[in-house]
């Protein structure tokens, strides 16, 4: 039979033995909720992670597709622009160098100075200085001065005709030059109107 001294033993160590297994059981549960704790941890910040690089991805598509296509209308429109211009310096080429008969030109300048409404002491017609101007034009010049036109030669009037105040307030040019500026605005507006449905 065992003894008491035994007996006291066996149930120490019963119950060292349970309190160590008790104690073994908490720690691999307490160990078990911190490694599911880390995992969810980590399984939230990566999630984070792909979260924000999906969404910077996205960023960069987005603004990726909005400069091209910001470049594409860009281009566009420079294309567009190069088109017109292209239409105009056309029409512009085919309408030529302007040709007045001297008698249509001396009707033209004596119209314009009889309704002159400045209040100058006089107007000046600047003609181009070109040889065949001067022989068809003399008697047009003789009528001219007779108007009471003092008539000159410009090196800056290389067609058509300018006439201005003598004083030099303003002048009214009506050169192959201005009819292109003025002309060349109007059949920009119109081709752009025209190839595009209204601009640019």
């Amino acid at each position: 039979m065992e003894t008491k001294l035994e007996q006291l033993t066996r149930t120490l160590y019963d119950e060292g033995l349970a309190k160590g297994r008790e104690e073994a059981d908490r720690l691999l549960k307490e160990a078990g909720e911190q490694a599911e704790a880390i995992v969810k941890k980590a399984r939230a910040e990566a999630e984070g992670i792909v979260r924000q690089a999906r969404e910077s991805a996205d960023e960069l598509r987005t603004n990726t597709l909005n400069e091209v296509a910001e470049a594409g209308r860009g281009m566009v429109s420079q294309i567009r622009g190069q088109i017109v211009e292209l239409v105009v310096s056309r029409s512009l080429a085919s309408v030529g160098s302007v040709t007045l008969d001297a008698g249509f030109l001396r009707e033209l300048i004596l119209t314009v100075a009889r309704n002159w409404n400045g209040r100058g002491g006089g107007l000046v017609a600047l003609l181009p200085q070109r040889a065949e101007l001067d022989k068809n034009f003399s008697a047009t010049v003789d009528a001219l001065l007779k108007a009471g036109l003092e008539v000159g030669y410009s090196d800056r009037v290389r067609s058509g005709f300018r006439i201005a105040e003598r004083d030099g307030g303003y002048y009214i040019d009506f050169s192959d030059e201005s009819f292109e500026a003025l002309l060349g605005e109007y059949l920009r507006d119109r081709a752009a109107e025209i190839l595009f449905g209204g601009g640019e």
